[in-house]
């Protein structure tokens, strides 16, 4: 999707570059191919190599023609479900023809003028259930123009997709592959300034992502090391660097319990590479736990894919521009946040799921006890069971009360309201609440807060918190203790609000996860008293 929108805005300012040179197309279509694998998995779908092997040699850039045949096949699996995804060639007048034909959903006949259209696609659902920029066909046709060649199109619905591209072909024999010696890729400017208001008004750096984000960036020169920290440093995200390998692993080690949210690796550095790095990291961190993109200078596609057999999320080419890095790393942010967001709810759904039966267990059995002998208990005996049912319907309430509060933060539906609060008065309306709480456990429950003391805030949620905290000190507090609510200014400015147990404390590992909705952390308190975690 970056790389679509930056080669956009590039084509519509005419100032994209071909670097033309003669070359075959069969070792490119081969690693077409085979970068196109892993968009098989799930599908009953065959994807065929049949090229010739005796092709002519075309003029193109190697990059882009790359690109051009990724666009074509890859939507060509996007809308097969079920078939083959087959790849041919054909010499005719001086030009190499290459056909991508599928066995998909076709394209309406009224679509087929549109297709190389931004913004464009089969059609509105398909778009929808695929998703997509809208601008892959549009960006390719200009490109197969800019070779000089033609692109066409021709499909029937419920059929199948055919598309045709046809290239010069070359009166010179391709040179030897030639790659960068590391002192080249050294030599090579980190970041390629780019007129930035050619691109679309729509990019947004600073988004709705939230949350302070750690990136360790690895480069042995310190130039790139400070080029980097000052661009990612604009967008507040904290930064650590480390200037080899080995430091980077030590770095990630030692930052274990609060990991980074993003690596920056180059590939060249002296005695540990940038893959022997992420190799290594792999063995710990899956893509999805630590995402890392690498830097090179290095653009041949055997180099572009032993970083991604390595493990890499994402490549940037030396030289970059400033807003490709920062759109690039903003991208991989926001999914690794996605990932980490949804991993949590799913988390915590599951914990309610498992704590919603603790209550409604006693509730069920107690009433259905009640429903059929009830008529041959005792005032004495239906109290107590009418007790036990009150006291599972307040568990489940209060439950389901946390998971309401919860959904209504996570929606953004909860409004904060600051106001001038009297807290002395709210401690007070606490230690009546839970008052019975208190008296039924021989805990002493008091508030030490001044009278008058005045704070700002929202009273909903102030009330929220304490009254969940003050619970909480008096489950896991023992009988005969105390529990105290207190407030001390710290500064001109702030309030410290406590609240004080004698009870039985903490285990320095869970205090961690005291905070955390993804992990299921609940104890038993001191009168058997269960929790919602």
């Amino acid at each position: 999707m970056v790389n679509d929108i930056l080669d956009f805005s590039r084509l519509r300012e005419q100032s994209l570059e071909l670097q033309i040179k003669p070359l075959y197309l069969q070792s490119l279509i081969d690693m077409v191919v085979l970068l196109s694998q892993p968009l098989l998995s799930g599908k009953d779908l065959t994807l065929i190599n049949a090229v010739k092997k005796d092709l002519p040699p075309i003029y193109g850039d190697e990059n882009r023609l790359q690109q051009i045949f990724l666009n074509i096949v890859g939507n060509a699996v996007k809308f097969t479900h079920e078939g083959k995804v087959k790849i041919s060639s054909n010499v005719q007048n001086g030009h190499v023809a290459i056909s991508i034909t599928d066995t998909g959903v076709g394209i309406p006949r009224n679509k087929l003028k549109d297709i190389f259209k931004e913004f464009e696609q089969a059609d509105g659902s398909t778009a929808r259930e695929f998703g997509g920029t809208g601008l892959g066909l549009a960006i390719t046709k200009q490109l197969v123009e800019l070779h000089k060649g033609e692109i066409v199109v021709k499909s029937k619905l419920g059929k199948g997709s055919r598309f045709i591209v046809t290239l010069p072909i070359s009166d010179e024999e391709p040179d030897e592959v030639s790659f960068k010696s590391v002192s080249d890729e050294k030599r090579t400017n980190i970041c390629d300034e780019i007129d930035e208001n050619i691109l679309p008004n729509t990019i947004d750096l600073a988004g709705d992502l939230e949350g302070d984000f750690k990136i360790l960036v690895v480069d042995d020169e310190e130039v790139n090391r400070q080029v980097l920290v000052n661009h990612l440093s604009v967008q507040n995200y904290t930064i650590q660097t480390a200037i080899d390998g080995l430091e980077a692993l030590k770095l990630i080690e030692l930052h274990k319990d609060e990991p980074f949210d993003l690596v920056v690796l180059d590939v060249m550095m002296p005695n540990m590479s940038g893959y022997e790095v992420l190799r290594e990291l792999r063995r710990t961190y899956t893509g999805a736990d630590l995402p890392v993109v690498m830097l090179t200078a290095k653009n041949q596609i055997s180099d572009l894919l032993e970083g991604f057999d390595a493990g890499a999320n994402d490549y940037l080419v030396k030289p970059f521009s400033k807003m490709e890095l920062m759109v690039r790393i903003r991208t991989h942010l926001q999914l690794n946040d996605m990932r980490k967001l949804n991993a949590s709810k799913d988390r915590f759904f599951s914990i309610v799921a498992h704590d919603l039966i603790g209550p409604f267990q006693p509730l069920l059995g107690n009433s259905e006890v009640l429903a059929r002998h009830g008529h041959k208990f005792g005032p004495e005996q239906i109290l107590d069971i009418g007790q036990d049912i009150h006291l599972a319907a307040q568990n489940a309430y209060k439950l389901l009360q946390n998971l309401l509060e919860w959904a209504r933060l996570q929606m953004g539906r909860m409004v904060f309201e600051p106001e001038n609060i009297n807290l002395a008065k709210l401690a007070n309306s606490t230690v009546s609440t839970l008052e019975s709480v208190a008296k039924e456990k021989q805990i002493k429950l008091s508030s030490t807060v001044p009278p008058g003391t005045i704070v700002v805030g929202d009273e909903n949620m102030l009330d929220t918190t304490l009254r969940n905290l003050t619970s909480n000190a008096l489950k896991f507090t023992p009988e005969g203790g105390s529990v105290v609510i207190s407030a001390d200014k710290t500064t001109d400015d702030f309030m410290e609000i406590s609240v004080t147990d004698t009870g039985i404390g903490i285990r320095e590992e869970d205090i961690k996860k005291l905070f955390r909705i993804d992990v299921h952390h609940t104890t038993i308190g001191t009168s058997k008293e269960k929790g919602t975690g």
